[in-house]
């Protein structure tokens, strides 16, 4: 997963990940010189009402939101997020000036912005895996941003070297994450629900769609399922995600400042 070395044209057909505009593969010599914009990075989460959690982070993160889990948009799977908001498109962690406070946990997904990993087949050797490269919102990108991302020359910059670690990083956890919530569903401990808030002297809302862990049908696991989901880390996720839907009194105490200052 390195930046090609190639021009290549914009890709309009790839689909991009919530939050996320336009999406050109990321090119170290169409792209050197250019950091990356925080007034971009701040747009960018200002609208994440729902943000995309790793199996990883599921435990650090239940501290500070309330974790579901949403269908996964083309398949049959879920995938867990954590909830940011009670209106869509609006991010009620987010301090007064838009930034991400210091002392609560920014998931993985957030840091990553703007770039993410693109699977592009060679369509004449179709037996072949697909080639996993990397991608940018290009106008998230920007000359006046520093630091830069690579030198004059197109070599990689320490920047790059952090977004490459943590997109390495992430690269991997989805294919834990995606056991996991495969393991959640052919167990059948998921059910719908909607989170229901009625804010003092405000409207009523509702946040649908969503997906928890049933704890009746926890439970009722066998021995033998429940000492493999603790084996392979996954029971502490669970817990951690139950725990986590307490959260949802914060989101309401943010919701009620947000609507007292506008």
């Amino acid at each position: 997963m390195t930046p090609i070395d190639a021009p290549t044209p914009d890709l309009p057909e790839i689909p991009s990940p919530a939050g996320y505009g336009q999406l050109v593969l990321l090119d170290r010599h169409l792209h050197r010189e250019l950091g990356v914009s925080q007034r971009a990075v701040r747009q960018f989460q200002a609208r994440l009402s729902s943000i995309f959690l790793t199996a990883q982070e599921l435990s650090r993160a239940a501290r500070f939101f309330p974790i579901a889990f949403v269908r996964n948009p083309g398949t049959e799977g879920f995938l867990p997020m954590a909830i940011t908001g009670l209106v869509q498109g609006e991010n009620l962690i987010l301090d007064a000036s838009g930034e991400w406070p210091s002392g609560i946990y920014k998931p993985a997904y957030v840091r990553r912005f703007p770039f993410c990993t693109v699977r592009i087949r060679n369509e004449e050797q179709p037996a072949q895996p697909p080639q996993v490269v990397v991608a940018v919102q290009e106008d998230a990108l920007s000359r006046d941003a520093q630091p830069p991302l690579f030198d004059g020359e197109g070599v990689p910059n320490a920047a790059w070297h952090e977004y490459e670690s943590l997109i390495h990083e992430m690269e991997t956890a989805v294919e834990e994450t995606r056991t996991f919530c495969h393991n959640l569903a052919r167990l059948d401990l998921l059910e719908p629900f909607e989170a229901h808030v009625q804010p003092k002297d405000l409207k009523a809302l509702s946040v649908k769609g969503l997906h928890r862990v049933n704890e009746s049908r926890l439970n009722a696991l066998t021995g033998n399922a429940v000492k493999k989901l603790m084996k392979d880390g996954q029971l502490s996720r669970i817990y951690a995600h139950l725990l986590s839907l307490d959260n949802f009194d914060r989101l309401l105490d943010g919701y009620r400042r947000r609507k007292m200052t506008h």
